[in-house]
């Protein structure tokens, strides 16, 4: 395997390349299915493309945020690492902790584009639960 010849191996490590996979499948299937539903909701074109976007921005925010974690060894827990010593949001551990960082935007630009994709789910859920009611009573 290329990563263990790397040294990129560890039982954590393997957990995170576990997850990486799995959790991208998790993704694409979630995609798949938002995809599927948009025909469904009462969303006007401008909702529509805002959904798809936001949840395309998630879908590639979790495929990097678990490529990145897996690849540099870290999972994205902290933003940011204080410390008493100028500059005051750098590491001791100096550039590698810059992956952390990008694994934790990653996952930050996954969560604000599964929200916004909801919210719009939701919206066009109801819409679509309205205008049957309103058929119904007539």
């Amino acid at each position: 395997m290329i990563h263990s010849r790397l040294g990129l191996m560890s039982v954590d490590n393997v957990n995170q390349w576990r997850v990486a996979h799995s959790g991208s499948s998790m993704n694409a299937i979630l995609a798949i299915a938002g995809g599927c539903a948009q025909p469904f909701l009462t969303l006007s074109p401008a909702q529509r493309g805002t959904m798809g976007t936001a949840l395309a921005g998630s879908v590639w925010g979790n495929a990097l945020g678990y490529t990145v974690g897996a690849a540099v060894g870290h999972r994205g827990l902290t933003p940011v690492c204080l410390s008493n010593k100028f500059p005051y949001l750098w590491c001791p551990e100096g550039l590698q902790y810059f992956g952390n960082v990008l694994v934790n935007a990653s996952f930050m630009m996954a969560i604000v584009g599964i929200t916004v994709s909801l919210y719009y789910f939701v919206i066009g859920a109801s819409g679509t639960m309205r205008e049957n009611s309103q058929k119904r009573n007539k």
